[in-house]
C-alpha cells in the first residue's frame, strides 16, 4: 500500500471518530524532535559479578547435588555445572572457565542471556529456593575473565581437505562453524546482513550484549580460516543448491525465524511505525553499518511506544532508553498476567523508566500533516467471561477511545518463519509456515547433506538451545562425510 494513501485513508477515518468520541486531534504544528540514535560507551555491560572474592562467595552456595545434578540435565549443553562452581569455589578460574567452554563456545553470551527462570538456572533454584548460586553469572564472569586475559584462542583441527556452507551467522551459525573448524573443515558463513553475527549483532539489545564480544568471536573465527560472505540472502539471491554447484559437500542452514509479525492495524505502514527487529538493529547498530533500506527510515523519536508483552517487546524498551528516549511506553490488550516472557525483564524495563498500559486495544495510527506517524488511537479493555479453561479474554469497551502521542512506534508482536529458503529448494521439507524439518538427533533435513537447526527448525528460542544445534549438527556433517569417504 502507498504510504500516502495509507496515512491519507487513517487520518480521514481517524477524523471521523475521534469527532465523535469528543477527542482533540494532536497539534499540527507542534512534532517531538527526531534524532540520530546515542552510541554511549560500554560502562555497565561488562560482567555483574565484580571481583574474584564475590564470585566464590557466589559458587559456595552450590549444593554439589548428587549425579546427576538437576542443572546438568536441564541444560541443552549438559554442561557439568557443578563442577565448574567447584572450580571456583577454589579460585581455580582458568579452570571453571574451561569446563563451561569445554561444551559452550559463547559461554559468556549465554551467561547474560540465560535468565533465573530459564533451563539450568531454574531447575537449581527448585532444588536450591533463593539460595541458590547465581549460575548464569558466574558462568559469565568466569568466561569474560578467561578471554580478557587472551586464554582463549580457536585452534584449527588437521585440514580435511572438505568445505562446509553455514548459511546464517547467528548462534547456531557460529557454533557449528566453530566446531566444523576445529575438526578440520574448511568453512564459509554466508550473512544476509552487512557484518556478521546474526541475531546476536543485529537482533539483542546492546545492554545484553557489548558489541565488542561479537567483534571478538568472528574476528577468531576468521583468524582461524572462517570466510564470511556478508550482504548475500541464500535463498533469494542464491539458491540453496547452488552452494552444492560450488563445491560445498555439505550445507548447515541456521537462517533463523525473524519475520516480524505485523498487526491488521490502519495506519501500520505509516513512516515512524516499525518491526522490532529493524528498532533494535538501529539502537544498537551504526547506521552505516545496517542495510540500506533500513538507513533510508526516518529518525528514532524521543516519544516511543511498544506494542506487545514478550521479551521482545521488553527488550524493544530498555533499547528505547538507551538511546536517550524520554517517554517510553508499552501498550498490552491483556492484563498483567497474561504477558508472556520473564517478569524480571518486566521489572527491569519498570525501573528504567517504562509505562505500562494493560488492557488497552490498538486500533488506529494517526499521521500528522506530513504523513508521519504522530499518534495511536485505542480502547479501553475490560474482562470478559471466563471460557471452558477458565480464561478470561479482553474486550474493548465501546466509546473509550482515546489517544497516546507517539514518534516512534515500535511493533513487537512475535515473529514467523521466513519460507523463502523452504520456498526455494526442491525436496526440503517444512512446517508451519516455513520451520524446517529435521532429525531432532542429528539435525539432517530432508535433502541429503543439508543440514539445519536452531530457530530456523524450532521457531523463536533460547540462544543456548541454538548453540547446541549448531554443535550436534557439526558432529553429524562429520558423521556423515566421513563414512561416505
Amino acid at each position: 500500500m502507498n504510504n500516502s494513501t495509507s496515512a491519507q485513508s487513517a487520518s480521514e477515518s481517524g477524523k471521523k471518530d475521534r469527532k465523535s468520541a469528543g477527542f482533540n486531534p494532536p497539534a499540527a504544528a507542534a512534532r517531538a524532535a527526531r534524532y540520530e540514535p546515542l552510541f554511549p560507551a560500554d560502562a555497565g555491560l561488562y560482567p555483574r559479578i565484580q571481583g574474584l572474592e564475590e564470585a566464590v562467595k557466589a559458587a559456595e552456595k552450590c549444593r554439589q547435588c548428587t549425579p546427576p545434578a538437576p542443572c546438568i540435565l536441564s541444560c541443552p549443553l549438559h554442561i557439568n555445572i557443578p563442577a565448574a562452581l567447584k572450580s571456583i569455589q577454589q579460585n581455580e578460574i582458568e579452570k571453571a572457565a574451561s569446563i563451561f567452554r569445554a561444551r559452550n563456545p559463547f559461554a559468556e553470551v549465554c551467561g547474560r542471556l540465560c535468565t533465573q527462570n530459564l533451563v539450568c538456572q531454574k531447575a537449581c533454584n527448585q532444588v536450591c529456593g533463593d539460595n541458590g548460586p547465581p549460575i548464569n553469572l558466574l558462568e559469565e564472569y568466569v568466561s569474560y575473565k578467561q578471554r580478557e586475559s587472551g586464554q582463549q584462542n580457536i585452534e584449527p583441527g588437521s585440514p580435511l581437505n572438505c568445505s562446509i556452507a553455514v548459511v546464517g551467522s547467528g548462534p547456531a551459525g557460529l557454533a557449528c562453524t566453530y566446531t566444523l573448524v576445529r575438526s578440520g573443515f574448511d568453512v564459509t558463513v554466508y550473512e544476509k546482513m552487512p557484518l556478521p553475527g546474526g541475531m546476536l549483532r543485529y537482533g539483542i539489545p546492546e545492554y545484553k550484549i557489548p558489541p565488542g564480544w561479537i567483534e571478538n568471536y568472528t574476528e577468531s573465527l576468521q583468524e582461524a580460516g572462517v570466510t564470511f560472505k556478508t550482504g548475500i540472502s541464500v535463498g533469494s539471491e542464491m539458491p540453496v543448491d547452488d552452494l552444492f554447484k560450488q563445491g560445498f559437500s555439505a550445507i548447515f542452514i541456521a537462517s533463523g525465524c525473524n519475520v516480524d509479525n505485523i498487526p491488521d492495524i490502519p495506519g501500520v505502514d505509516l513512516p515512524g511505525v516499525c518491526l522490532a527487529s529493524d528498532f533494535i538493529a538501529r539502537a544498537r547498530i551504526k547506521p552505516q553499518l545496517l542495510p540500506q533500506e533500513l538507513q533510508l527510515k526516518p529518525p528514532l523519536g524521543i516519544r516511543i511506544i511498544v506494542l506487545g508483552g514478550g521479551n521482545t517487546a521488553m527488550d524493544c524498551l530498555r533499547a528505547a532508553f538507551h538511546i536517550g528516549s524520554a517517554e517510553v511506553t508499552c501498550i498490552f490488550e491483556k492484563n498483567k498476567e497474561a504477558m508472556t516472557g520473564s517478569s524480571r525483564m518486566r521489572m527491569e524495563a519498570k525501573e528504567a523508566g517504562a509505562r505500562f498500559r494493560y488492557m488497552t486495544k490498538p486500533i488506529q495510527f494517526i499521521p500528522d500533516p506530513q504523513g508521519n506517524v504522530s499518534a495511536v488511537e485505542c480502547l479501553h479493555c475490560e474482562l470478559g467471561s471466563a471460557d471452558k479453561n477458565g480464561l478470561r479474554e479482553s474486550v474493548p469497551i465501546p466509546g473509550s477511545n482515546f489517544l497516546l502521542r507517539a514518534d516512534t512506534i515500535v511493533l513487537a508482536m512475535g515473529v514467523h518463519p521466513d519460507p523463502t529458503i523452504g520456498n526455494t529448494t526442491p525436496g526440503l521439507e517444512t512446517h508451519a509456515g516455513g520451520l524446517i524439518i529435521v532429525d531432532p538427533e542429528t539435525r539432517n533435513t530432508s535433502r541429503t547433506r543439508i543440514f539445519a537447526g536452531g530457530d530456523a527448525v524450532r521457531g523463536p528460542d533460547l540462544v543456548v538451545s541454538a548453540v547446541a544445534d549448531g554443535i550436534s549438527a557439526a558432529h553429524a556433517i562429520k558423521r556423515s562425510l566421513i563414512s561416505s569417504t
